[in-house]
């Protein structure tokens, strides 16, 4: 049909949104990690180990869903992270070791 406009031409003729009309956004959500420590090796540290691992993940851009604080028995503990990484959609576990290392390298 000659005169219909193409989807460009529509595109420039739409209606802008009406006054109080929701407004689309992209919502970024960032990458999530595990936090992973073990009371038997943290031992009185255990609630500075947590906390440094959360400001790790916090500096580092990353979204901490869950630190699990395993006891003694490590296969049952190895089996608890898997699952709760699989759970949660985690990229990467953070340990103490490697927020205690950024912590004393900034």
């Amino acid at each position: 049909m000659l005169g219909t406009p193409d989807a460009v031409s529509r595109e420039r003729w739409r209606k802008p949104p009406a006054a109080g009309a929701p407004v689309e956004r992209e919502v970024i959500m960032k990458p999530k990690v595990v936090g992973y420590l073990r009371r038997d090796i943290s031992g009185r540290r255990t609630r500075r180990h947590e906390m440094e691992i959360r400001a790790l993940a916090k500096a580092s851009g990353f979204d901490l869903a869950r630190t699990l604080v395993a006891g003694p028995t490590a296969p049952a503990s190895l089996t608890a992270l898997l699952t709760v990484i699989g759970r949660v959609g985690a990229i990467a576990v953070i340990p103490p070791l490697c927020a205690i290392w950024k912590t004393a390298r900034t």
